[in-house]
């Protein structure tokens, strides 16, 4: 039986404004996760806010979901996108960057999007964030 791929998506915010060092080490944690798991997709962040669209195995994602749930870092956690996967995979690897636009809160805009229309913008503005390696 083929394994089942699902794909995750939601935006957060960085619990802790005064404090961007943690950023560097979510970045590096998540660097660290891909390895094994199947996982594939892209962290964004861009200066208060986080998004993240993942794809892979239901268990990994599953995994690694509650544990970004329970991460004291970030705050407001909103699911965007929880869904099968049908179709190739939008990301070969799993990666991090930050957007490129001068002002802060771009990832706002996703507060009001759900489900397609949330990934339907993400991968409109994958082509201005900065640090993905796909």
């Amino acid at each position: 039986m083929p394994i089942q791929l699902r794909r995750y998506m939601f935006l957060s915010q960085l619990a802790s404004p005064d404090d961007l060092s943690c950023v560097a080490e979510i970045f590096q944690q998540l660097r660290g996760v891909a390895h094994g798991t199947g996982l594939t997709g892209v962290l964004v962040f861009d200066g208060d806010n986080f998004c993240h669209y993942l794809e892979g195995p239901a268990p990994a994602l599953n995994t690694l979901v509650q544990r970004i749930a329970s991460d004291a870092r970030h705050t407001n956690m909103t699911t965007l996108l929880d869904s099968a996967l049908h179709g190739p995979r939008l990301f070969k690897t799993l990666s991090t960057a930050y957007t490129t636009h001068d002002e802060i809160d771009t990832l706002r805009i996703f507060a009001h999007l759900r489900d397609q229309a949330a990934v339907d913008q993400f991968m409109a503005m994958v082509p201005s964030f900065d640090g993905i390696y796909d």
